[in-house]
């Protein structure tokens, strides 16, 4: 099944006011004063879904998860949003209950995998079939199936991420060569005592975060690939959504729309004034040399040197929600949202 569409997007850059250049629009987002020297590219997707995960290969190359309710769909573009094709799932994943969609990896057309509801699914032909990714742990002899992730490195091979409940068996870092069947165990360790529901792989650093804690104790596991160390964090306070390593710090995104940065082996948060509003932030993403933070109607962003908040949906007749955001090259990002919500926007 073949799908096309359009919306708009956002974004600011220096004070100098500036046009942006866009394409036609079929949802309803009023252009913000534009202080932005920032193009954008409407792909969006014809569906109801909300493109809760996506996955570049390249800017013309991308795959993009829908959920809606207990159901899920699969979209692919390989013209740069211009047209979509949705593919075809694996039995029994079409519908589940209380669908967790969770990560989404593909390193060319062809080779990919997604985890949903602790299962990974692997494809060697573009989508086109699935199988489910099963191995076993460092001893050989227990089974490893309760993935919640599953992403890439910078040298292409694909990373799983383990997160059972059953608290007599470790958790285990996995890799694979995107077209290979064998799994490599790079790391295992014991139950913290919390359950991991999300992971960010970023610059070398694996990071296991926990969506659910009590207020006074939760924490974020980081695995660090290049010297083989696993720290825990504490935090205290809001829920972290996201999270991104870059340049020397962790920057983490939460609840409440706050923005927290850790220096790295130093033991203190340092908490951001960067809370423009209330609303929660889903994702956060580097590119070049600064960020983009996603909430659900609003994006800040450092472009400039500063924070600031370049887009939110009071006065401005501004009505998308966004969910997740991902780099394409050092100027540009996708960004998707509800109802096939999907923007490439290029930084001049």
């Amino acid at each position: 099944m073949e799908v096309r569409t359009s919306s708009l997007f956002f974004l600011l850059t220096f004070s100098a006011i500036l046009f942006l250049t866009t394409s036609s629009c079929k949802k309803d987002a009023g252009i913000v004063e534009t202080r932005l020297a920032v193009s954008k590219k409407d792909c969006s997707i014809p569906t109801n879904y909300d493109i809760v995960e996506f996955s570049v290969v390249n800017k013309n190359l991308c795959f993009a998860i829908g959920k809606s309710g207990n159901n899920m769909k699969i979209f692919k573009t390989a013209d740069g949003g211009t047209s979509w094709l949705e593919l075809p799932l694996p039995n029994g994943v079409v519908s589940q209950y209380e669908m967790d969609v969770q990560s989404i990896v593909f390193f060319d057309e062809n080779n990919g995998a997604f985890t949903a509801n602790n299962e990974a699914y692997r494809t060697y032909d573009g989508g086109q079939t699935w199988t489910t990714i099963l191995t076993t742990d460092y001893t050989g002899n227990n089974p490893i199936y309760d993935f919640c992730f599953v992403g890439k490195n910078e040298a292409g091979e694909m990373i799983l991420a383990e997160s059972n409940e059953n608290a007599w068996y470790d958790n285990h870092i996995v890799t694979s060569l995107p077209s290979s069947a064998d799994y490599t165990i790079v790391h295992h360790f014991p139950h913290s005592g919390i359950h991991p529901d999300y992971c960010n792989y970023s610059n070398g650093r694996l990071h296991y975060l926990t969506r659910n804690f009590n207020f006074w104790d939760g924490e974020i596991q980081i695995y660090d690939f290049n010297t083989n160390d696993m720290e825990t964090w504490d935090i205290i306070g809001n829920i972290p959504l996201d999270v991104h390593h870059a340049g020397g710090k962790t920057a983490i995104v939460t609840e409440y729309g706050k923005i927290y940065f850790h220096n790295w082996h130093s033991n203190d948060w340092n908490v951001s004034s960067y809370n423009f509003h209330d609303h929660d932030y889903t994702a956060i993403e580097y590119v070049n040399d600064f960020y983009i933070a996603v909430a659900q109607s609003s994006i800040s962003t450092n472009y400039t040197g500063v924070w600031e908040e370049a887009l939110d949906d009071s006065g401005n007749g501004h009505s998308e929600y966004f969910m997740q955001v991902q780099k394409i090259d050092d100027k540009s990002v996708y960004i998707s949202g509800k109802q096939g919500l999907f923007i490439q926007a290029t930084f001049k």
